[in-house]
């Protein structure tokens, strides 16, 4: 996994674990990209509720190509 990946993880993490108004639409998001079967998907209308860097956030985690836990296992792609 890409250092850019590693820490838009970690910011969503931390965001996640607050008490913001975010904080909710971080976990959701989380919680849909690590077994969205399981946890529910994520509502993309979510995305107008959060910050600019927090969408970005979001869009690296995603566009990284790893969409679940069974991927973190994989070497990652060159």
């Amino acid at each position: 996994m890409s250092e850019p990946v590693i820490q838009a993880l970690d910011r969503l993490f931390d965001l996640a674990a607050s008490d913001t108004g975010q904080a909710r639409r971080a976990a959701n998001f989380l919680l849909a990209w690590w077994n969205a079967q399981d946890n529910g998907g994520f509502d993309l209308a979510d995305l107008f509720g959060v910050d600019h860097a927090v969408a970005a956030d979001m869009a690296v985690v995603r566009l990284s190509g790893r969409s679940s836990r069974r991927d973190l296992s994989r070497p990652a792609r060159l």
